[in-house]
């Protein structure tokens, strides 16, 4: 069972990596790819009709802008945005191939993990190109492979040259702290057990970078288990995980020995999105630079250990038509070495603002949102908000008595800006939107700490809005605001199951009085209101689309992960008296059964009764048991009684439960006549 559990850790670490070295020996309109098999595949023409069962493979695809040629990924694939709207062909280790030659693809990105799936596509005559991965330094060679493929060759060497002046960012920082104070980093893995990544893992690659000491055990394979003694002897510093790893750990680390660890005492336990900790392609140097700024916050963002001074690097245009405005740009600046952005607008003559971070503020010469990059969210910490608010003002050369700045962990290269109009009025939402880490529902969130990520929303008009139309106008946005995050389904980030969320815990709005007519009532009522409410729903949709690539047509997977469920979980530890093998075929039956729309309906039913009747609005489910039942039986091809009670749906609301443990026995009545 140990051997088992490995093996499918092994498969887990890879579900995300970046495709190993193939090389490229020409480019532009002909060109032969050596893969990873050592197989020569010549292309006289970038292909046109791509499939990745990659997901590294899928966001070089996009990241190089080749996405107009990818027509089919999995649902694992959650980078870039672009890659949204292509069609889902399953999951990394259970793809459809009837999906797949539906699209009659010119290529297919492939893993030796999908062997299978490939002999039968070059059976079709459909051409298959191996990529696994191996180290950082064959990750890089990967993205020029890519770049080769689609004739994207400048756009590979630039995110190679940005992925390389990121690393070189932290290993400059890190050169300035003694190698005695170097610290010990465990990379968390494993579920029955502690694992981490074994001596060869690149993962161990992108730890080093980041300056940290890898534990790196020798063990065959990808990853390695580890004793208590072990444990010990390294007694980790730093510990880090992706965002599936938090529950292993506060298993794991409340053990006698395992809890003595100083990373555990001291709490320096990070997780970071799975797409970040388990891959590399050209968002390495990002994660790098993040990792490394949680290993030593205390030493990165103190002054004196800087590598170059805090300064204005460039800025460029975002337009913005309204009267007062007398320039609108992004620009970014270096702060204590990592590369940020502020969204500055300054007006043609002073304004005064309603801030819901600062108050009523007059002679108000600009209006500030910075993108605080994760490598630098513990730097208010280091420097508390008022000396941050200093440097970050300073370095884009504003003045502060006459700023108002407001502070965001969403990238502002994602600002949006919406205007909407009704005769001689106009309304514009300037707005920026990140609510992957601290989504909340108002009235269940218990407060505690701040955490970037944030809606923050600037309101202009081109007309005058009295000191009771601004705060009026409060409420409309923010209404606004929660009408687009329950269109959405926005899930609560700490109480994803039960609550769909109403905005973030730090957001912000900035209300500018303006110029022009007088305008005393912006609620609901008003056309002004009406505008602004507008504004800012499209503004939100759109920025929480572009920072985290969610809309309401998303897949059943993507909504059912914002929610803790994959097939794997409720699979495993099912109560099933099966053979071991069994559990990965129940999943991928489960995958399989989800990529059917009249399943994936019941579920999506089930997630909108779910939430109903956590309000108190549906009481009984007979009806809506009776439609799992109907499912089950289609399933599995005879009458079913009854629905097993499965263990891992237990902590599910009912709805959901009991969807599930239909779709569940259907499957195992099935699997049993087989």
């Amino acid at each position: 069972m140990k051997k088992q559990s490995i093996t499918m850790l092994t498969i887990f670490l890879l579900l995300f990596l970046a495709p190993m070295a193939g090389t490229a020996t020409a480019a532009a309109a002909t060109a032969k790819i050596k893969d990873t098999r050592g197989r020569t595949i010549h292309f006289d023409a970038p292909p046109t009709r791509v499939v990745s069962i990659v997901p590294s493979a899928t966001e070089i695809i996009c990241t190089l802008k080749a996405a107009d040629a990818l027509t089919g990924v999995t649902f694992h694939s959650t980078l870039p945005v672009e890659k949204n709207g292509k069609t889902v062909v399953g999951g990394f280790l259970s793809p459809d191939l009837g999906m797949i030659l539906k699209l009659d693809p010119d290529l297919v990105f492939v893993t030796g993990f999908q062997e299978d799936t490939a002999r039968e596509l070059e059976a079709h005559g459909i051409k298959t190109l191996y990529i696994d991965t191996l180290s950082f330094e064959q990750s890089l060679d990967n993205i020029r492979m890519i770049g080769a493929i689609f004739d994207r060759e400048k756009e590979a060497e630039a995110s190679i040259a940005t992925i390389r002046d990121q690393i070189e960012t932290v290993r400059q920082k890190v050169a300035k702290i003694p190698m005695d104070q170097r610290k010990r980093v465990f990379r968390l893995m494993g579920r029955e057990s502690v694992m981490t990544p074994a001596r060869g893992a690149f993962l161990n690659d992108l730890v080093r970078l980041a300056g940290g000491i890898p534990m790196a055990p020798e063990a065959d394979g990808m990853v390695a288990e580890v004793t208590l003694k072990q444990w010990k002897a390294f007694n980790p510093q730093v510990i880090f995980g992706c965002g599936g790893d938090k529950k292993a750990a506060e298993t794991f680390f409340t053990r006698p020995g395992w809890k003595d660890a100083d990373g555990v005492k001291n709490h320096k336990i990070y997780y970071f999105p799975c797409e970040l900790t388990c891959r590399a392609a050209c968002h390495t140097g990002y994660f790098v630079q993040w990792l490394a700024s949680f290993i030593y916050s205390d030493h990165f963002f103190t002054p004196g250990n800087l590598v170059n001074k805090d300064a204005k690097l460039a800025g460029e245009p975002v337009p913005i038509d309204l009267g007062i405005i007398k320039k609108s740009q992004r620009v970014k600046v270096s702060i204590a070495d990592f590369t940020h952005k502020t969204l500055v607008i300054d007006f043609k003559s002073p304004q005064t603002i309603l801030s819901t971070l600062e108050g009523l503020k007059h002679n108000i010469a600009t209006i500030a949102n910075h993108y605080l990059p994760p490598p630098s969210w513990t730097m208010p910490h280091a420097g508390g908000m008022a000396g941050t608010k200093q440097r970050i003002l300073s370095a884009v050369e504003r003045d502060p008595a006459s700023t108002s700045l407001l502070m965001t962990g969403a990238n502002m290269d994602h600002v949006t800006v919406t205007e909407k109009s009704y005769k001689k009025m106009r309304a514009i939402a300037v707005v920026t939107a990140g609510i992957c880490s601290n989504a909340q529902r108002m009235s269940r969130a218990v407060g505690g700490y701040y955490e970037p990520g944030t809606i923050n929303i600037m309101v202009m008009t081109n007309m005058r809005l009295s000191q009771r139309a601004m705060a009026r106008a409060m409420i409309t946005a923010t209404e606004a605001k929660t009408a687009a995050m329950s269109d959405l389904d926005i899930r609560s980030s700490y109480q994803s199951l039960d609550y769909q969320a109403t905005g973030t815990g730090t957001d912000n709005i900035i209300m500018v009085q303006g110029e022009g007519s007088p305008i005393d009532n912006t609620g609901g009522h008003s056309k002004m209101g009406e505008l602004i409410a507008k504004a800012v729903y499209d503004g939100v949709t759109k920025a929480v689309f572009l920072q985290n690539g969610l809309k309401s047509d998303r897949n059943i997977f993507q909504r059912l992960k914002e929610r803790g469920i994959t097939a794997s979980s409720l699979v495993k530890d099912s109560g099933c008296q099966c053979a071991p093998g069994t559990l990965d075929r129940m999943a991928i039956g489960l995958e399989a059964l989800l990529m059917e729309p009249k399943y994936a309906g019941l579920v999506e039913t089930a997630l909108a009764v779910s939430d109903a009747r956590n309000k108190g609005l549906i009481h009984d489910l007979s009806l809506f048991s009776n439609l799992g039942r109907t499912a089950a039986e289609a399933i599995a091809g005879e009458p079913v009684p009854a629905a097993q009670a499965f263990t891992t749906t237990g902590n599910l609301p009912a709805p959901l439960r009991i969807t599930f443990n239909w779709l569940m026995t259907g499957l195992k009545k099935q699997n049993h006549k087989e």
